[in-house]
C-alpha cells in the first residue's frame, strides 16, 4: 500500500503540517518554505514533539518538487492586495510583509500554486489553499480554467469563503 505523500507548501512555523504529522503518522509530510528562518521555526516545533514523518524543504513554493509527487497540497499562502486597508494593525506589524502580500489582486502567489501543482499533484491529488473573503470566484476561474474539478468553497466561521479545495483532473 502507498503512503499518502502530503505538502505544507509556505509552512511558516508549521502548526499545520506538524499537526497532520501527529494525527497521520503513517503519511510522508512535507514543510516546505522560501524562509529558512520559518524552516528553522518549523524544525524547531516539529523536535519539540518529537515527530518522524516530516521532512522540510527550503525552496519556491513548488519548484523543489518532482512531477506527480503529492496526494495533497495544502497551502496558506500570501494573498492580501497590496491596496487593501482591511488588515489588522497587530498582524501587519507582527508578520513579515511577503507572507502577507501577494501583488495588486492578492493573487500571484496563488497563481503561481495553481499552476504548477498541476504537475506536482498525483492523479487525482487533493489542492487546499486559504484565500481571502473576496477572493473565491476567482480563484475558482482559476482552477477550472487549469482542469482541476469538484471545486469547493469551505465557510468560516463568519460566514465568509475562505478556503478552496480542488482535484486534479
Amino acid at each position: 500500500m502507498k503512503r499518502c505523500n502530503f505538502l505544507d507548501a509556505g509552512c511558516g512555523s508549521g502548526c499545520v503540517g506538524i499537526t497532520l504529522a501527529i494525527e497521520r503518522p503513517n503519511w510522508n509530510i512535507f514543510l516546505s518554505d522560501i524562509n529558512m528562518n520559518a524552516i528553522n521555526v518549523a524544525k524547531k516545533n516539529s523536535h519539540l514533539l518529537n515527530q518522524q514523518n516530516i521532512k522540510f524543504i527550503c525552496g519556491d513554493w513548488l519548484k523543489p518538487f518532482k512531477p506527480k509527487s503529492f496526494d495533497f497540497i495544502f497551502s496558506n499562502p500570501p494573498y492580501i492586495a497590496l491596496s487593501d486597508q482591511r488588515i489588522d494593525k497587530s498582524v501587519l506589524n507582527n508578520e513579515p510583509h511577503s507572507a502577507l502580500f501577494s501583488g495588486v489582486d492578492g493573487l500571484n502567489d496563488i497563481k503561481k500554486i495553481i499552476l504548477s501543482s498541476k504537475k506536482i499533484l498525483s492523479d487525482q491529488g487533493i489542492l487546499l489553499m486559504e484565500n481571502g473573503i473576496d477572493q473565491t470566484d476567482k480563484i475558482s476561474r482559476l482552477l477550472q480554467a487549469n482542469d482541476f474539478t469538484d471545486i469547493s468553497v469551505h465557510i468560516d466561521y463568519n460566514g465568509h469563503g475562505r478556503f478552496t479545495s480542488s482535484y486534479k483532473k
